[in-house]
C-alpha cells in the first residue's frame, strides 16, 4: 500500500556484542535502504533505527517468494521452541566480566548514525 518513494521507518534490535553491518540489515526487492542509526540501549543491546525507501512494485514473483521465505522461517521458529533452544539462547546469563571488558559505558556514544 506504500506509495512509490514513501519511506519504511522501524527499529531494528541487535545485540551490541555482534558486528552489525548493512548486508545484516533486512532487505526486500521493493526497498532499498538509504540510513540507519544506532541507538545504545544498555552494555549488551542496541537497535537501529532503519529508513528505506519503496523504489519497485509489488508483483507475484515477490510474493510467490516471500511465501517460501515465510514458511522456512516457520519451520525453523518450530524447531527452535521444539528443542526448547528458544528460552536459553534469550534468556542465557552473560558473563560479567566480559561483558565489563568488551564495553565500557563511556568508550561509545549514545547514537551513532550514517547515510548509506
Amino acid at each position: 500500500m506504500l506509495v512509490m518513494g514513501g519511506r519504511l521507518v522501524f527499529f531494528f534490535p541487535v545485540l551490541r556484542e555482534d558486528v552489525v553491518t548493512v548486508a545484516q540489515f533486512p532487505e526486500h526487492p521493493c526497498f532499498t535502504l538509504i540510513a540507519s542509526c544506532e541507538q545504545i540501549l544498555s552494555l549488551r543491546y542496541s537497535r537501529y533505527l532503519l529508513t528505506m525507501v519503496k523504489t519497485g512494485h509489488y508483483t507475484e514473483e515477490i510474493s510467490e517468494l516471500a511465501r517460501k521465505k515465510h514458511l522456512d522461517f516457520r519451520e525453523n521458529h518450530l524447531k527452535w521452541m521444539e528443542e526448547g533452544n528458544l528460552h536459553s539462547a534469550v534468556f542465557s546469563s552473560s558473563d560479567a566480566q566480559n561483558t565489563k571488558s568488551l564495553f565500557d559505558r563511556d568508550s561509545k556514544p549514545k547514537y551513532r548514525g550514517k547515510y548509506v
